[in-house]
């Protein structure tokens, strides 16, 4: 029935969740012994975390500490500075100008991303690794709100993963890993079809639609 079609899905999560945690325990260890992280990027970054969360909203609405979509308030100035930028360089070929980009667009605190950062941290701070530079979401407004702030270039991450093409910040060769999922997978008799590749997406991320 309906519950048995449900039996390989959470097969499949649990594994792959196991997988990853020993991912992340292998990380942790290898970080641990990287030495002390540059201050001055941590004291940045958290700077500019102060500054989203800092950000009006047009609402009281707030998603993980910061506006939720559509409802960032627009800095006059900035409108004025990006209205300028475009009519200075109007008439220049595309490679000639400069557009505002965001790398993982899609992944935002504004939309549910890194809100379980703090998780992550004592997990890290359990293996002696500074967790003042673990930022899981790599944007803090939502891909509506950075259009509306000015930005024309916008990266997404597709992968095929649990069934459907999602949005998730993966992508990566570990051949180590790759092994550790084979090995898995001869012990339980089951395909995953899951790599370092995929390293990164969960069964949750949003799909491509």
């Amino acid at each position: 029935g309906r519950e048995a079609e449900r039996e390989p899905m959470r097969t499949r999560v649990v594994v792959v969740a196991l997988v990853a945690l020993v991912a992340l325990a292998c990380f942790a260890l290898v970080d641990a012994h990287s030495g002390e992280r540059d201050s001055p990027i941590d004291e940045a970054l958290q700077a500019m975390l102060d500054w989203a969360d800092a950000t009006p909203c047009a609402s009281s609405r707030r998603v993980g500490g910061v506006c939720a979509p559509g409802e960032v308030v627009l800095d006059a100035w900035l409108q004025r500075a990006l209205a300028t930028q475009r009519r200075l360089q109007r008439d220049r070929p595309l490679n000639a100008t400069t557009w505002i980009g965001t790398h993982n667009a899609f992944n935002a605190r504004a939309n549910g991303y890194g809100l379980d950062d703090d998780v992550l941290r004592r997990v890290l701070r359990e293996f002696g690794i500074p967790d003042d530079h673990t930022v899981l979401a790599q944007q803090s407004f939502s891909m509506t709100d950075q259009l509306r702030l000015g930005v024309r270039h916008i990266m997404l991450d597709a992968q095929w993963f649990a069934g459907a093409v999602r949005l998730c910040h993966a992508g990566t060769d570990f051949p180590w890993f790759d092994r550790l999922v084979e090995f898995v997978e001869h012990v339980l008799h089951r395909t995953f079809n899951y790599s370092s590749e995929q390293l990164g997406c969960s069964p949750f991320d949003r799909t491509w639609s």
